[in-house]
């Protein structure tokens, strides 16, 4: 049986928060397909380097490509070896599907959890 994993995603870090993160996420720099995001509760344990293949909109409309998950930390900048199933986190991730990162790049960008009402979904199964 076939299970699907979601991680639901609710904004873009500020750019000006980029040094508070710079340890972790190895540099102030990011690609061209990277964002830093927050994501909020997960109820699955998610590694690195986990290659989510969908991102589904909050209107459900789904969308194909790669999301790849690259580092994560928590509010207290604790380095993560995965996305822990229960807790909020700011993920980076590498969007390759052009059409998937324009819609990802249209959440807010925001400081916490809390400022946003907006949110999408990266999924996988497995």
């Amino acid at each position: 049986m076939t299970e699907k994993i979601r991680l639901k995603v609710v904004g873009i870090l500020k750019q000006e928060l980029y040094p508070r993160y710079s340890k972790i996420f190895g540099s102030t720099q990011l690609g061209k397909n990277d964002l830093i995001i927050f994501c909020d509760y997960t109820s699955f344990n998610i590694s690195l380097e986990h290659i989510f293949t969908q991102l589904e909109t909050s209107k459900g409309a789904t969308i194909q490509g790669q999301i790849i998950f690259k580092y994560a930390t928590n509010d207290f900048l604790i380095p993560l070896e995965s996305i822990p199933s229960g807790f909020k986190t700011i993920c980076k991730f590498e969007i390759y599907s052009e059409t998937q990162l324009s819609i990802v790049k249209q959440l807010p960008f925001i400081s916490n959890w809390y400022e946003s009402n907006e949110y999408l979904f990266f999924e996988d199964f497995r």
